[in-house]
């Protein structure tokens, strides 16, 4: 495929993206086939789009995202910032000091047992590889010695299951993957949870300011997408992960507008992330997040070429929260671990379409569709997993979803399901042999005489979706979520993901599941919109001086309300087309 890659960097800002992300690269890395003679079914999914390859000084192939991730001091936990990829030696350096040592003893977190695993995994292929490298050697009896045998690799992405509630405190806790050196980066002014913070990054200027107080960091971060940018041959763009409601939104625009003066040609698709509840919560910090979403979702509605607000919260800025209820799912809305994980497959399927092996659209292909007359702002739903029965149907699935459609809106403010003026779905996980299986006869005709996942797909958008502009795809490869992928699925969903009366027993987790995700262009966002204007109003900005220390004008707060009240505006269904 080398020459017609078109590569994609991503951007991921702030600790709950953070938990998006890794999800979303888990998710991803669970699919790689490594051996193409296990290969089954034809390559869907070119893994070069987001990822790229490297070697280490020991000329060792790596596969790794093509990501820059901003976090705070403290967030890492056990992950080391430059990663381990391309650790040169572990032996410790022979220093003389000419003086006394003083010995200050650290506390070290101790890593979780998928970690460990991990660890051990990695140890085993380094024998391997050394036994590869050294000449079988027999003792005097004639055996072969233990040179070539090494341990046996733990069973981390089999049957074994992991219980990771209790021991996830921060993404890199279940992080499956190697990053980069060059791809974390930590912003040491700020404290990751310090309870005693008398300046916590919770501030929309505070981010917007960071790379202007600190040259040192705007350089490492220009270096870095230097870095990642210049070794793309036909980049096609940018997707941004980011905390939306925290200082983590100023320095995403601010990173954007300065994407968006350098590559005006290339698709900036952003994605801004909020967790389901914010536990302990005081009205103050409510209303910190409320200005910040209001200045982050203005600014990035401008400079995206789209935008989606996402979290399993329906009614953001609210007083109770509104959660999103899947049928087959029990999801622990107090743990980030557990809503990131909804959220990061869903945007792995939704992104599937810049993403495919053969024809593939762009990034600026998919959102001009969606972000035409200045409807930059999307919705984002899923169906996780897609209902359909270990005996049943695509075309049975969709007559039960006749009256509406299957999925459930994870973009707050968006549960109407309004007539979108334009979308894009995506089915993953269902074969062709599930399209009609044992299909009652009176069925309507024209979806038994569908032959495809596509044409099933296509008639059905149609015939529930006919003042639409109706995009679809679909490919067979399902949702991999084998560890650390949490265990949320109801026991009626089978290990392969297809809804069954037989409960499946607890010793067995979910592998993979079908599933159907799509991005709209929604009159329903006019709620979205409308609810943060409505919400910000009320606020007397005034009594608020943390906003005017780090930078903002009243004036710019008036102007942010009044483009709200305009973006809205663009959603009503009056507007002519």
């Amino acid at each position: 495929m080398a020459g017609t890659t078109k590569e994609v960097v991503t951007i991921q800002l702030g600790h709950y993206a953070n938990f998006v992300g890794t999800h979303w690269w888990n998710i991803q890395e669970s699919s790689f086939v490594y051996d193409p003679g296990v290969c089954q079914g034809p390559k869907e999914i070119n893994h070069d789009v987001l990822f790229r390859e490297g070697e280490t000084l020991q000329k060792d192939v790596t596969y790794t995202p093509r990501l820059i991730a901003f976090d705070l001091k403290g967030s890492l936990n056990t992950l080391r910032q430059e990663g381990t990829l391309y650790d040169i030696t572990d032996e410790a350096e022979d220093l003389k000091w000419p003086s006394d040592v003083t010995l200050h003893k650290v506390d070290v977190t101790r890593k979780n047992e998928f970690l460990q695993d991990l660890d051990k995994q990695d140890l085993c292929l380094q024998q391997e590889k050394a036994t590869q490298e050294i000449p079988h050697q027999e003792d005097e009896k004639g055996e072969h010695t233990g040179a070539d045998r090494g341990d046996v690799t733990p069973d981390v992405f089999g049957s074994k299951l992991y219980n990771l509630d209790k021991s996830v405190s921060v993404w890199s806790d279940f992080l499956r993957l190697h990053l980069h050196p060059r791809s974390l980066t930590v912003i040491e002014e700020y404290q990751y949870e310090n309870k005693e913070d008398s300046q916590p990054f919770d501030i929309f200027g505070c981010g917007q300011q960071l790379l202007c107080s600190n040259q040192k960091l705007k350089q490492q971060v220009e270096d870095k997408l230097h870095f990642f940018i210049e070794e793309c041959d036909h980049l096609q763009g940018f997707q941004l992960l980011l905390d939306s409601y925290n200082g983590f939104g100023g320095l995403a625009c601010h990173l954007l507008e300065d994407l968006t003066d350098e590559y005006s040609t290339k698709g900036l698709l952003s994605f801004g992330v909020t967790p389901a509840i914010f536990e302990n919560s005081t009205r103050i910090q409510d209303t910190h997040r409320l200005i910040t979403s209001a200045l982050t979702y203005e600014k990035l509605a401008s400079h995206s070429s789209l935008f989606v607000p996402v979290s399993l919260n329906g009614a953001l800025w609210g007083r109770k929260p509104d959660l999103v209820s899947f049928p087959h799912l029990k999801y622990n809305a107090l743990l980030d671990y557990h809503t990131s994980a909804v959220l990061g497959a869903s945007l792995d399927t939704v992104t599937v379409p810049y993403r495919l092996e053969t024809n593939a659209v762009s990034v600026a292909e998919l959102t001009d569709m969606l972000g035409s007359h200045g409807r930059k702002v999307a919705a984002l739903s899923a169906s996780l997993p897609f209902p359909i029965t270990d005996s049943g149907s695509l075309v049975e699935t969709l007559m039960t979803h006749s009256d509406s459609l299957p999925w459930k809106p994870l973009t707050p403010y968006c549960a109407k399901c309004s007539m979108p003026f334009a979308q894009s779905s995506v089915l993953r996980g269902v074969h062709g042999n599930l399209v009609k299986r044992n299909l009652a006869p009176t069925a309507p005709k024209l979806l038994r005489d569908c032959s495809t996942v596509e044409e099933v797909m296509r008639l059905y958008l149609t015939d529930m979706c006919p003042e639409s502009l109706n995009v679809s795809w679909s490919l067979q490869q399902a949702c991999q979520v084998t560890a650390p992928f949490p265990h949320i699925f109801a026991q009626d969903v089978s290990v392969n993901g297809l809804l069954s009366q037989k409960a499946r027993p607890d010793t067995l987790g979910v592998s993979s599941v079908p599933m159907l995700s799509s991005l709209q262009s929604s009159p329903d966002v006019a709620s979205l919109v409308d609810h943060l204007h409505t919400e910000a109003t009320r606020v007397n900005i005034k009594k608020f001086h943390k906003f005017f220390e780090a930078g903002l004008e009243p004036d710019d707060f008036t102007e942010t309300l009044n483009n709200l009240e305009t973006l809205a505006q663009q959603y009503s269904t009056d507007t002519l087309l």
